[in-house]
């Protein structure tokens, strides 16, 4: 409870426009970048150059999609302060992996859609949409549901394939992997991590925000 009054006394704001648009925009299974507001988050760009600009990665599923895995979500997998009542009236919740020196919480958890955006950097959000089946999207939901359930922590090693721990682009690769997706075979590695680049440049990903041409970004 400490933790969640320390993140309800510090709530950045959001950009309500890109907020909207991310609304209009998104479905379960894209695939959110962005730039946290941190010292570890620079550090990681900054360690990582590999040309994305961000620091971390989450899959964005709606609530109505979560419920038809039949997971639930334990009030101690919510992170960066937000609660259970947050999360039933969101329509597009976050599935990550953070450390708690972040959050609050260690490893897999849950967010709203608009909590992400807060701690976000503003302009640095990015959509992508794997290029993939709804049978196998819906698979990949299920497979982030148990991950959350589950309850893995973050891996601080930042292992490649780790069973026992993930962190962002970790989780993905799992989840993705646990789907049967062909497409999970693009990833890219700088340093022995898995990069965010290999969401840009990749034929098994569609950017969706901002739209192709645009200078529009959350």
């Amino acid at each position: 409870m400490i933790v969640k009054r320390v993140f309800a006394l510090h709530r950045p704001p959001v950009d309500p426009a890109a907020y909207s648009a991310l609304l209009s925009r998104a479905v379960s299974g894209d695939v959110l970048l962005r730039r946290g507001r941190g010292i570890a988050s620079s550090s990681i760009v900054w360690f990582l150059h590999d040309g994305s600009g961000c620091s971390h990665c989450a899959l964005l599923v709606s609530r109505d999609d979560f419920k038809l895995t039949g997971c639930r979500i334990p009030e101690e997998r919510i992170g960066f302060g937000e609660t259970s009542c947050d999360i039933r009236h969101a329509r597009l919740l976050v599935i990550q992996s953070v450390a708690a020196g972040l959050s609050g919480v260690d490893g897999v958890q849950i967010q709203t859609l608009e909590g992400f955006l807060r701690y976000s950097v503003p302009g640095s959000t990015l959509l992508y949409r794997p290029v993939m089946d709804n049978v196998t999207r819906n698979h990949v939901v299920a497979a982030a549901a148990a991950a959350l359930e589950q309850g893995i922590p973050f891996d601080h090693r930042y292992g490649f394939d780790n069973p026992g721990a993930v962190y962002c682009t970790g989780l993905l690769f799992r989840i993705f992997k646990q789907a049967g997706w062909e497409g999970n075979s693009c990833w890219q590695r700088k340093h022995g991590i898995l990069t965010f680049s290999s969401f840009l440049h990749s034929p098994q990903y569609r950017r969706i925000y901002p739209p192709a041409g645009s200078s529009e970004r959350g």
